[in-house]
């Protein structure tokens, strides 16, 4: 598992927080949440893309980055 994925986990067991920043926040910083959600929530890329979408409405994945998410699902199931 990605270290990205670990990290987050061990910052709230210790009542911290966590904050996913990128450039922008419309692809990377998403892709990340969108697959931590899916990891930790056991939700679809639809349902953890409608979440991180429903907190900032210019979420949009680059199509690479949709493809690994897809291809990450798959793992998951």
């Amino acid at each position: 598992m990605s270290p990205l994925l670990l990290f987050p986990d061990s910052a709230r067991a210790s009542q911290g927080c966590v904050l996913v920043h990128c450039a922008a926040g419309i692809s990377r910083s998403p892709t990340v949440a969108i697959a931590y959600l899916m990891q930790t929530s056991k939700l679809t890329l639809d349902a953890a893309y409608k979440q991180v979408k429903s907190c900032r409405p210019s979420v949009a994945p680059n199509f690479n980055f949709l493809g690994q998410l897809t291809a990450f699902e798959q793992q998951l199931s």
